[in-house]
């Protein structure tokens, strides 16, 4: 397990061209010792929204459905849902299996009919190692990093970018 700041990372596994029912994909994670992607947080909804946004394809298979009993939306691994992601109108009145959308509603939620093909995403807990961040190097007199700045009221540390010739940067450039 990958451990780092109070987090634990895990590696998201994609497969680009293969497009199935949601049975298959929970069956296609699981023969790669993983599981339809569980979404725990803002973070990771950001996270894979940046994944696959911008993909051609209009949905991807997350482990979310209802299909055991009706309007009891249960991840397939048995992890509590703690955070969704439904885009208006949803989860509706039907029964079934919830993909993210992509495009102008990417990382929306939809349920979906359980038989439709889509691609999907997987989730795998990471190999056994912690996850060190780098040390900053330090002035012996200073609390910020070489190069940074800050005074005795503050707690932050603050650099300076300037272009050649002192010339101003737009808010976009900066």
């Amino acid at each position: 397990m990958l451990t780092g700041l109070g987090k634990t990372w895990f590696l998201l596994l994609l497969d680009w061209t293969y497009i199935c029912k949601f049975s298959e994909a929970k069956k296609a994670c699981e023969r790669s010792k993983g599981y339809l992607t569980t979404v725990g947080d803002r973070y990771e909804q950001a996270y894979l929204t940046s994944l696959i946004g911008l993909r051609p394809e209009k949905y991807f298979w997350i482990g979310l459905s209802d299909v055991e009993k009706h309007g009891t939306f249960k991840w397939t691994n048995g992890e509590a849902v703690l955070f969704t992601h439904w885009n208006s109108a949803m989860p509706g009145i039907k029964p079934g299996c919830v993909a993210m959308r992509t495009g102008s509603a990417a990382g929306l939620w939809h349920v979906q009919d359980c038989e439709e093909k889509a691609k999907f995403l997987c989730k795998q807990q990471a190999e056994a190692m912690t996850f060190h961040p780098p040390v900053p190097e330090k002035n012996s007199y200073s609390k910020c990093p070489m190069g940074w700045g800050s005074n005795d009221n503050i707690s932050s540390c603050f650099k300076p970018f300037v272009r050649e010739g002192n010339q101003k940067k737009s808010w976009l450039e900066a």
